[in-house]
């Protein structure tokens, strides 16, 4: 210990015995700053280091990480310029070194004092969410300040006094025979340096005042909002199957007993049905066709899938797309429909009495004291996430399965064993990796991973399972050209399963945020750039992308391009209509044939049919390229690049590896070697500022001790 390298008394370590052993989270931000405030603290790591030292040697039953602010992920702008020094270079490695041994993690992005009116402290937020003692002398004034009625800032203030633990920090005299360079003291508040009982009891639910008890439960009940729990992405799988069903059987007449006993092309076009109706369901009213345009606006939708408010107009379109698909009379396409539309609200609605009941069911867990997390939902791992760049084969893919805890849980079908399909989802180990990369490199709560990756590939394998080319998408060559020559970084349309650049959007957003959606192409709202679009090839969803494309170049005045791909279509009254809000900056045009060009799979996350990894479309495909004025001189679309583009729109069978995610220095498994100092001579010290550190493993945490590392 720094305590005894000074000649200093050393205090007895900590013994806790049964209690539970806490949580200690540094705020390396505050550490670093009160070390080095000239530089703001950028990446004064010693600080850090020197409390980590001492925490993991005084309390040594306990876990303790370093939050890690953002802002040290990459260098800064003018050390790109200059390059960055050796020291600085060095201190990233060490901060490496930590995340890869789970001794450390970014910190949640946000202003540190909490400025965002309403919004917490990120440091605080995260220590309140992992139930974590806070070692910080920021001032965390916002705290308090983002509670607006009594009974929270009491809360607060109490919180603030019992987990947050402040501390002095000196530099050691330069002077001293054994001091290195820089080299600090660390002094924690007297009161503070061994927790009392209560807090420590926190951990469990238990000790705490009922300010502190309502201020956590509240936390933890706010985290259950946001998650979907695998009981409702069950269930509203079978009700998916059970609505398809019900639209091959009102549009047939077939007598069909259950989903199962459907032949694939039955399955096929009353999934292509239903998929359209829920697109539409979900397209804004100010980009819907003329049809819909004077309609009035219909209730909120329950469910975030299933329609449930549906306006004349939408159900007379859905019948037009009964009477095409199924060659039935304007009668029988009428009724169907209305059948279609009260089954679909009746499923709606009882998909949320059902998510209801479970919400609350976890409500009452966690009053008594039990954890959110995978495994206390039932959660499962299997198969082993693949290293590397290859092209994912057979064999080498992840599970994730679902142990209900009880019958009801399952509804009906409780005696099922867990492993039918049903409650298990599959992907390539490749996908998972960078699914489980953009999850951990946004900050989100890796206790609840899996939770949300089953949510996530439950809900498109539902709507795509005898459609997968429902969600296709531009092959790779293709879009790495876009990026490469025109700077494309963002899909318009794409989903976590299938995008292959860093940003993109989705139709999905309580489940695909979590994996970097920015939300749906409607909400959009870019000035300048150039952007991929391919939309559902339904004729609403690419009418509204005319719409929307038109309304942006037409509010720009800064250079602002779309690339959109469509399938070749009728041009009829109202695709026409849609068409002409973005013809005025059409810029050109090129035809995709038929028999020369091909699209990704739309869950290529999963192995479908005989494992093609590519859909060969039945008709042509059009490339049109949409710029204002500014937009063409920036991108000017030339012969040779079009030509490049028609090229790479062809099937390459090659690996499918998304773009990196923003930069992240989480690892899938840490894992650490730990070897014997080969040299440095009697009382030496390490060259690392890790230090002298312990080896244990405690509830997870990886922490060790060497005499270097």
């Amino acid at each position: 210990p720094l305590a005894a390298a000074a000649g200093e008394a050393v205090e007895e370590e900590v013994e806790w015995g049964e209690k539970p052993m806490p949580l200690i989270a540094i705020d390396a931000a505050n550490l670093a700053a009160t070390g080095k405030p000239r530089d703001g603290g950028y990446l004064a790591v010693v600080p850090v280091m020197t409390a980590l030292e001492y925490y993991m040697n005084r309390f040594p039953g306990s876990s303790v990480v370093c939050l890690l602010p953002p802002v040290w992920r990459t260098p800064r702008a003018i050390d790109r310029v200059r390059g960055e020094s050796a020291a600085l270079a060095a201190a990233r490695d060490e901060l490496a070194t930590l995340i890869e041994a789970s001794m450390a993690e970014w910190a949640p992005e946000g202003a540190a004092d909490g400025a965002a009116e309403g919004a917490l402290p990120p440091v605080v937020r995260w220590a309140i969410d992992n139930r974590a003692v806070l070692v910080s002398n920021a001032s965390l004034s916002g705290a308090v300040a983002a509670y607006r009625d009594p009974q929270h800032q009491e809360a607060m203030r109490a919180w603030l006094r019992e987990w947050v633990w402040r501390y002095e920090l000196r530099r050691r005299p330069r002077g001293e025979a054994h001091a290195q360079e820089e080299e600090w003291y660390f002094l924690p508040d007297a009161n503070f340096a061994a927790p009392p009982e209560a807090p420590l009891q926190l951990l469990r639910g238990g000790g705490l005042t009922p300010a502190v008890s309502s201020l956590f439960m509240s936390s933890h009940l706010e985290q259950l909002r946001g998650v979907e729990l695998p009981a409702t992405a069950v269930e509203r799988r079978r009700r998916v199957e059970a609505l398809v069903l019900h639209v091959h059987r009102q549009a047939t007449g077939g007598g069909e007993a259950s989903f199962r006993q459907l032949g694939f092309k039955q399955r096929k076009d009353a999934s292509d049905v239903l998929n359209k109706f829920i697109f539409i369901s979900r397209t804004p009213e100010s980009l819907a066709d003329d049809s819909r345009s004077a309609r009035t606006a219909p209730e909120p939708q329950v469910d975030e899938v299933l329609p449930s408010s549906v306006d004349r107009n939408t159900q007379q379109w859905l019948a037009t797309q009964l009477k095409a698909m199924y060659a039935l009379s304007e009668r029988a396409a009428l009724d169907a429909a209305a059948s279609i539309v009260v089954e679909c609200r009746r499923a709606a609605e009882e998909l949320q009495l059902s998510r209801a009941t479970a919400m609350q069911r976890w409500e009452q867990r966690l009053r008594n004291g039990r954890e959110l997390n995978d495994t206390s939902l039932g959660l499962s791992v299997s198969g082993r996430p693949r290293a590397g760049g290859r092209k994912p084969g057979e064999g080498e893919t992840v599970r994730i399965a679902w142990r209900p805890h009880e019958p009801h849980e399952v509804g009906p079908s409780a005696q099922q064993r867990y492993v039918d399909e049903e409650l298990q989802v599959e992907l390539w180990s490749g996908h998972y990796s960078q699914l489980r990369g953009a999850y951990e490199g946004f900050g989100h709560d890796m206790r609840l991973l899996h939770c949300r990756l089953f949510a996530l590939v439950s809900r498109y394998s539902a709507l795509a399972a005898d459609k997968s080319a429902f969600q296709a998408a531009l092959p790779r060559p293709m879009m790495r050209l876009l990026k490469e020559r025109w700077g494309v970084t963002h899909e318009c349309y794409a989903s976590p399963l299938n995008r292959c650049l860093a940003t993109f959007g989705s139709v999905f957003d309580d489940t695909d945020k979590w994996f970097g959606s920015s939300g749906s192409f409607y909400a959009f709202r870019p000035v300048s750039g150039c952007y991929e679009a391919n939309p559902p090839f339904d004729t609403s969803s690419v009418q509204a992308c005319f719409r929307h494309v038109g309304a942006l170049l037409g509010a720009s005045d800064e250079p602002l391009c779309f690339v959109v791909v469509v399938p070749e279509m009728d041009m009829s009254s109202s695709l026409a209509r849609a068409f002409a809000c973005a013809k005025p900056f059409l810029r050109h045009h090129e035809v995709a044939k038929v028999s020369e060009h091909a699209y990704l799979m739309g869950l290529q996350h999963q192995r479908t049919g005989h494992g093609e990894r590519y859909w060969h479309p039945v008709k042509n495909s059009m490339l049109y390229f949409f710029q204002n004025r500014l937009g063409a001189e920036s991108y000017p679309v030339t012969a040779d690049f079009v030509a490049e583009l028609i090229q790479a729109f062809k099937a390459v069978d090659e690996p499918a590896r998304p773009s990196s995610p923003p930069s992240s220095h989480g690892r899938v498994l840490a894992q650490l070697l730990v070897a014997e100092h080969a040299g440095g001579g009697s009382g030496g010290r390490p060259a690392s500022a890790l230090g002298v550190l312990g080896a244990r493993r405690s509830e997870g945490m990886l922490a060790f001790r060497s005499k270097g590392v």
